[in-house]
C-alpha cells in the first residue's frame, strides 16, 4: 500500500502536463494565430493557414508540415469548443 509506481503512461520530463514536450512549438504558433480566423456566414470555421506558414517561416520552425498540421489540429479543437460555449 506504501508503493507509489508511476504508470506506464506518464512521462515524468514534462514539466507541464497540459502540453507535450513534442506540441510545445504548435502551441506557440496556435497562440499567435488563433484570433486569425476565416469567417463565413455561420461564423468561423477554420485557421488563416497562410497566416501559420507566414509565422512558422517567421520563427523557423524545423518542421513545419508536422507543426503545421497539429496547429491546425488545435485550432479545430478551439473552433469546436467556441461552437459549443454559442450553443448554451
Amino acid at each position: 500500500m506504501g508503493i507509489v509506481k508511476e504508470c506506464t503512461g506518464c512521462r515524468s520530463d514534462v514539466t507541464d502536463p497540459l502540453i507535450m514536450p513534442e506540441n510545445y512549438e504548435a502551441y506557440q504558433v496556435f497562440l499567435i494565430c488563433h484570433r486569425q480566423l476565416l469567417v463565413g456566414f455561420g461564423g468561423a470555421y477554420a485557421i488563416d493557414g497562410k497566416f501559420v506558414w507566414q509565422v512558422l517561416d517567421d520563427r523557423g520552425v524545423p518542421d513545419k508540415t508536422k507543426t503545421f498540421s497539429r496547429v491546425d489540429l488545435m485550432a479545430a479543437h478551439y473552433l469546436e469548443e467556441k461552437r459549443k460555449q454559442q450553443k448554451k
